[in-house]
């Protein structure tokens, strides 16, 4: 996954910021997408700025968790596949059936 573009949209509120983010691949056209969020303490100051950055980072963090399982689910797909061509190669050839052989008849034996 080359990541071609990181989007990200806030939406703040009185007492919530809300962060969503959006990771776009640059080949497959996959797309990562994560929300966070922050909530303000009634005594805490209202600080929009500081409610936006931590949304964001909960919301990328969210993001980087969901791109590292799928890298590992890509992993164990590769793992699985490596197994499967092992044993492939080790199993024997399916039993033929044996064929039926074809038995010459004699003069005195004609039909």
């Amino acid at each position: 996954m080359n990541i071609r573009y990181v989007d990200v949209k806030t939406a703040h509120g009185g007492k919530a910021t809300v962060a969503e983010v959006e990771v776009h691949d640059d080949f497959s056209g996959n797309v990562v997408r994560a929300s966070g969020q922050a909530f303000r303490h009634p005594d805490d100051k209202n600080d929009e700025e500081l409610a936006r950055m931590l949304a964001t980072g909960r919301a990328l963090q969210a993001a980087g968790r969901k791109l590292e399982k799928r890298a590992n689910g890509l992993v164990k797909h590769h793992d699985d596949m490596k197994i499967y061509r092992v044993k492939q190669a080790r199993k024997p050839e399916a039993a033929k059936p044996a064929k039926k052989k074809r038995r010459l008849l004699r003069r005195s034996e004609s039909v």
